[in-house]
């Protein structure tokens, strides 16, 4: 399904499609079966019992199919994972001159991060000259939206980290097209990745708390199979160490990096007793301090707290000390390593940015 962004489209240079899983009646896709994997024409032909002419007609929309036949024989392509070669097309005028972004449907929807990440990587794009295709992925997008990555309409893909370890994710790493991860990966040392410094970040984090008398600060974790996660609870314990505190692994408290867990999760983190809470995202601080409205517990009077991304657009009611990320930096790195690797340069295979303090009202206690 194609749809208009129009929040993100500029000048037209956006396109976004979203990766819904096969309707019921659509055959189901074989995992066995390779992104890579060549399936000719005359196979689709031959399976859909037509000619390859009338294949390659009911295929490219083209007149003089009946409509079941051009039915049939889509849905047998797309079955079997068919690739048509619009890659040779482009050869002969060079590059598409677009790109690919995959984000995660429901971050993109709820979350600020990939929307202020999103949109700094289309008018990254726009600099760069580049047309930006947004998919928002799903467990088992249709072979058609594979097909969409690979076949030559786009030159490379940005995905984000957000989305590794997804199966059909890591078939479309291992295809080798220029691709650039936006956040490291669990595993895969063979991607360039474009981040953040969490770790020292978080860690500056904690020195802001530390040196404003905060001796009992407890952590709000994102999600544990995140690289960007767990360098910033390492980060928080690389910041205590500093400050000489002891760290107390009962003070740190898993969460998924959303508003409602953490919600959930505040009267735990509240029943520790600290004098300052670090949340592993600006999300959580907000569920956070959600409950403490509701609770009546004073910020930053009865209690510190602190986030981490520094979304603008999200600080409303709250004014949440944060460290914010370098969205524009973020984003024109990684689409211009992705342009340098489609027109075959060399690059680096990790590049890390260092995002800024923000002190804001949530660690600014009034002078007495």
């Amino acid at each position: 399904m194609t749809l208009t962004w129009k929040r993100f489209q500029r000048n037209g240079f956006l396109r976004a499609i979203r990766c819904n899983p096969p309707l019921p009646d659509e055959p189901p896709l074989p995992d066995e079966s390779p992104l890579t994997a060549e399936i000719t024409l005359d196979e689709v032909a031959r399976r859909s019992g037509v000619s390859r002419a009338t294949a390659s007609r009911a295929l490219n929309d083209k007149p003089g199919v009946r409509p079941e036949v051009r039915e049939r024989v889509q849905t047998i392509a797309d079955a079997i994972g068919y690739r048509p070669h619009r890659g040779a097309k482009n050869l002969a005028g060079g590059r598409s001159s677009l790109i690919g972004l995959v984000v995660g449907a429901p971050d993109l929807v709820d979350e600020p991060y990939s929307q202020a990440l999103l949109q700094a990587i289309a008018e990254a794009a726009d600099r760069h000259d580049e047309g930006l295709m947004l998919i928002m992925d799903s467990k088992q997008p249709s072979q058609r939206v594979r097909n969409l990555l690979l076949d030559g309409q786009v030159d490379g893909v940005i995905v984000s980290a957000v989305t590794a370890g997804e199966h059909w994710i890591e078939g479309l790493l291992d295809a080798r097209m220029p691709t650039v991860l936006l956040g490291g990966h669990p595993r895969r040392r063979d991607v360039p990745v474009i981040d953040t410094e969490a770790e020292e970040a978080t860690a500056a984090l904690v020195d802001h708390l530390v040196g404003l008398g905060a001796r009992r600060i407890a952590y709000l974790a994102g999600a544990a199979q995140r690289v960007d996660a767990n360098s910033r609870v390492d980060g928080y314990r690389i910041g205590l160490r500093r400050g000489g505190l002891e760290v107390d692994e009962g003070l740190v408290f898993q969460g998924d990096f959303w508003r409602d867990s953490a919600r959930a999760l505040a009267d735990d983190l509240l029943a520790a007793k600290p004098d300052a809470i670090l949340a592993g995202n600006d999300l959580m601080a907000f569920g956070v301090l959600d409950r403490c409205l509701e609770r009546g517990i004073a910020v930053p009077d009865d209690l510190l707290v602190a986030g981490f991304d520094g979304v603008e657009s999200a600080y409303q009611p709250y004014d949440v000390t944060t460290m914010r990320q370098p969205f524009e930096a973020l984003a024109d790195r990684a689409v211009g390593t992705l342009v340098a690797a489609i027109n075959g340069q060399a690059v680096p295979m990790e590049q890390l940015l260092d995002p800024t303090l923000q002190v804001r009202s949530t660690t600014v206690r009034p002078r007495r």
